[in-house]
């Protein structure tokens, strides 16, 4: 008897390590990063990775969910890990209300995180993680939440879909006077006949939602005026886009169309062949379907008409211009071509099982179910592009040309290239010196008494447009300034023929007045200056 104990005891102690090997050897495949070499035969490179708080002997990763600044990652607990969605620097962690309630796939504004735990709603600090306010909700939620700038929508189970002022709300909590009175927080109410279990779609005046049953509505935004109400042939089978002023909306009768924003009018009209239970991604003029058990569709968003197909694909990942990112029914990573939809490569995932839809950029996350996350992207682009919002792409600087090409400002670049440039004197123009000043005062030096020449004539004119104007700004000629010429060539003439006359006399005199020249200039110069 005691040797059949020992055998049993040999034989669970057997199993226990060939589980725990087991275990072991699992955690390790997932645990196991692409290499670089594998990565980069797609034209790929790993951006950062890292790894979430969670509790692995009882939870699990619920939701990825990223914007242009932030990635979140969800536990089933409750838990919510952040990271900087480009660097994937770690910012904190905070475990949000009690553990094991319903967790809704979290959304956010520009600066707040919006989560859902069981019938509270809660708004962190995307930065910190600090809980700016929480709100007791009136009834038990049914879809996720959606937020804007100035409202947080969600529906309920009941059928309504409640809009909560985001300013109020802050100042009743900051003040104490939550949940005393939560329902200061409400700005208005709608109420239809089923649960709205898809989170609302916001426009620039109105908000659409949809109840169960097919029955989709269009409400203004601030009195929740109806704008229209539109019944579907069946009820909706997946959470509908926005492209523009278009609703994209999927059915349980295979059909996705079109419908307009504000008018509720229908646009054009898409029959997949079988249900689409994946929200449609929409990426600039085109959006992604993925049918249950079919092909994956890339369509105009503008006319609903197919540009290609690819069977057995059930996830997207992310779009660049050149390439789109799937994962097939092996969760291979699939690379096709965004004009064609050839495939172009294929990489195994191995335990990266959680994929995120990204609509916001073209980076790829991908995460297992013990929160390893990890982020791709192509080769050369090491800065994200933006989809959604491309007008918070951020402004990248203007770097310095070389200095080899860099012309250093000043007179002898201007004369070089030819160009005018702040202050410099044109090219035309004779650049200014230090002698220039002197040159211009040697015509006063001269004697008043000195007889005019023929040879000094022309000198001193000569000098006199050197000193009074540049060549490159002489005026362009007038009557006025032709009668003058004609005066002047005139009275040269005459300055000419007594020239003639006096020629010995002048000569002699031209000659003794050169040589004297160069003493006055220099004994009169300081009393010039």
């Amino acid at each position: 008897m005691h040797l059949i104990r020992i055998a049993l005891l040999s034989v669970l102690m057997g199993l226990t390590a060939v589980s725990q090997a087991a275990a072991q050897a699992s955690l390790a495949r997932e645990s196991q990063l692409p290499s670089e070499q594998a990565l980069n035969r797609l034209g790929l490179t790993r951006k950062w990775w890292s790894h979430a708080t969670i509790n692995v002997a009882r939870d699990k990763l619920a939701h990825i969910v990223v914007d242009e600044s932030h990635l979140f990652l969800q536990s089933t607990s409750g838990a919510i890990s952040a990271f900087h969605s480009d660097t994937g620097k770690y910012l904190w962690t905070r475990q949000v209300a009690s553990q094991d309630m319903a967790v809704f796939q979290a959304v956010t504004n520009d600066s707040l995180l919006f989560v859902v735990n069981g019938m509270q709603l809660f708004a962190l600090n995307k930065e910190n993680g600090d809980v700016k306010w929480k709100l007791r909700m009136p009834g038990m939620p049914a879809s996720p939440p959606t937020a804007d700038e100035q409202h947080v929508y969600v529906g309920f189970i009941d059928g309504s879909l409640y809009a909560f002022d985001l300013k109020r709300t802050q100042q009743l909590y900051s003040a104490g006077k939550i949940p005393q009175f939560s329902d200061l927080a409400m700005v208005w109410r709608y109420r239809t006949s089923q649960p709205i279990t898809a989170p609302a779609v916001t426009g620039e005046t109105v908000v659409a939602f949809a109840s169960r049953n097919g029955s989709l509505y269009s409400v203004t935004k601030d009195l929740r005026r109806l704008v229209f109400q539109f019944e579907t042939d069946a009820a909706l089978s997946a959470p509908f886009v926005r492209y523009r002023n278009q609703l994209l909306v999927a059915s349980e009768d295979s059909n996705f169309y079109s419908l307009h924003m504000q008018k509720g009018t229908l646009g054009w009209q898409f029959t997949a062949g079988t249900v689409i239970r994946r929200a449609p991604v929409l990426i600039e003029h085109d959006v992604y379907l993925f049918p249950e058990q079919g092909n994956m569709f890339k369509l105009s968003a503008d006319t609903g008409v197919p540009a290609w197909s690819i069977p057995r694909v059930r996830n997207f990942l992310a779009a660049t211009p050149g390439r789109v990112y799937v994962v097939d029914n092996r969760n291979n990573l699939v690379v096709l071509s965004n004009d064609h939809g050839e495939i172009l490569g294929k990489l195994s995932l191995g335990g990266f099982t959680q994929h995120l839809a990204n609509d916001r950029s073209d980076r790829i996350y991908v995460a297992t179910e013990r929160g390893l996350v990890m982020c791709l992207h192509e080769r050369g682009r090491e800065f994200a592009r933006f989809h959604k919002y491309p007008d918070r792409q951020p402004i990248l600087p203007e770097f310095a040309p070389d200095e080899g090409t860099t012309t250093p400002a000043g007179e002898p670049a201007a004369e070089e290239s030819g160009e005018m440039t702040g202050e410099e004197t044109p090219a035309t123009e004779n650049p200014a010196s230090e002698d220039e000043p002197e040159a211009a005062a040697k015509p006063e030096e001269k004697p008043e008494d000195e007889p005019a020449t023929e040879e000094g004539a022309e000198a001193e004119m000569k000098e006199e447009a050197a000193g009074e104007a540049p060549a490159a700004e002489e005026p362009a000629a007038t009557e006025e300034t032709e009668d003058k010429a004609d005066a002047e060539k005139g009275e040269e003439e005459m300055q000419a023929e007594d020239a003639d006359q006096e020629k010995p006399a002048a000569a002699d005199e031209s000659e003794e007045s050169e040589e004297a020249a160069p003493e006055k200039t220099s004994d009169e110069k300081p009393a010039q200056e």
